[in-house]
């Protein structure tokens, strides 16, 4: 039966074993030096993947921090951008984020969302003019804000909220409410400021105007459990990533799969498959193509001994044969060979 077994397994591994040397034939450029760089158009040509920049603001009130928004920009026509507005107490490993300090609160959100997020912005009472000079949003306030002796400082009803009111306006919750209570009120908040965004030069003025645009949104993460101790709906929360973040990358290594995109026809739209595959939670490393276009099938090569889930997500999406290298030089990439017959989704 062993003896069986093994001579399955090796007719099995066959046909994956025989198509790597067209593999390393289309894609090894090591024996010889391009004495002009390729253009875009041409056999050999290669572009690094920049991630979607995911900026993180740490809002601060009394030295406090009392939440966290996480802004990424859109590839879509018309622009924009989404912003994600994440409770301060969301509890991870049972800390809640705001008894961290704002850099370490930020990489353990990070963590959790398997997801590079950076630069990170702290907002407070003496930042928010430098962010929002003059400017001043019309709310309708759904609740009370008062200060530390219970006294008014921003009544319900439609006020104006600017530099001088935002830290208590996104950071004190109404007299005996649970904390959670805030994200209504922090969410109202950035809507109008995405809405309008600040004109100064504020790096985080900056970065609310690049994500301004026709397809903005404001959302909350997805969370379980929301009182008292609201935590994380992970499957809910990488939808979301998926969604709203066009080129993810990982906060760690092996977060998430990385694949390098090469297209063997000469005819594919390599930003538009590069997305496609992004939108599938993959870290998309690298575009280019083949050394040569033989117009051949669309293969997803795989290095030996590389696991993960998602390699069978993406060869199902993509209508790829899985290939395996057993190159021990390999690196943790797979490879999706585009050919003539590639078709997301079908």
């Amino acid at each position: 039966m062993a003896l069986f077994v093994a001579a399955e397994l090796t007719l099995a591994m066959a046909i994956p074993f025989l198509a790597i040397a067209g593999y390393h034939t289309l894609l090894d450029s090591r024996a010889g030096r391009f004495v002009e760089e390729p253009t875009e158009n041409e056999p050999g040509w290669r572009a690094l993947v920049d991630p979607t920049p995911v900026t993180a603001v740490v809002e601060q009130e009394a030295g406090i921090t009392t939440g966290i928004v996480v802004l990424a920009g859109h590839l879509d026509d018309p622009p924009g951008g989404t912003v994600v507005v994440v409770p301060g107490t969301l509890q991870i490993d049972g800390v809640p984020l705001a008894a961290f300090a704002p850099d370490d609160a930020v990489a353990e959100l990070s963590r959790v969302l398997r997801l590079r997020i950076g630069p990170v912005e702290v907002v407070d009472e003496d930042r928010w003019p430098d962010v929002l000079g003059d400017t001043r949003y019309l709310l309708a306030n759904p609740d009370p804000v008062v200060d530390d002796r219970g006294r008014p400082l921003l009544r319900v009803g439609e006020i104006e909220v600017g530099a001088g009111d935002a830290a208590a306006f996104l950071g004190r919750p109404a007299p005996d409410s649970d904390p959670i209570t805030l994200l209504f009120r922090r969410q109202l908040f950035w809507s109008a400021v995405v809405a309008d965004p600040p004109a100064g030069r504020d790096p985080l003025a900056r970065a609310i105007g690049e994500i301004s645009g026709p397809s903005s949104q404001v959302v909350i993460l997805p969370l379980v459990d929301v009182v008292p101790d609201p935590e994380l709906d992970p499957v809910a929360a990488e939808a979301l990533i998926r969604e709203v973040v066009p080129i993810p990358s990982g906060a760690n290594p092996g977060d998430r799969l990385q694949v390098r995109v090469i297209d063997r026809t000469g005819t594919i739209d390599l930003e538009a498959v590069a997305a496609a595959v992004a939108s599938t939670g993959s870290e998309v490393v690298e575009i280019g193509n083949a050394v040569e276009f033989d117009g051949g099938p669309t293969h997803l090569v795989v290095p030996v001994g590389l696991d993960d889930p998602g390699i069978s997500e993406l060869a199902m999406l993509t209508g790829a044969t899985t290939v395996l290298d057993n190159d021990v030089d390999a690196d943790a990439v797979v490879t999706l060979l585009v050919g003539s017959d590639y078709a997301f989704g079908r």
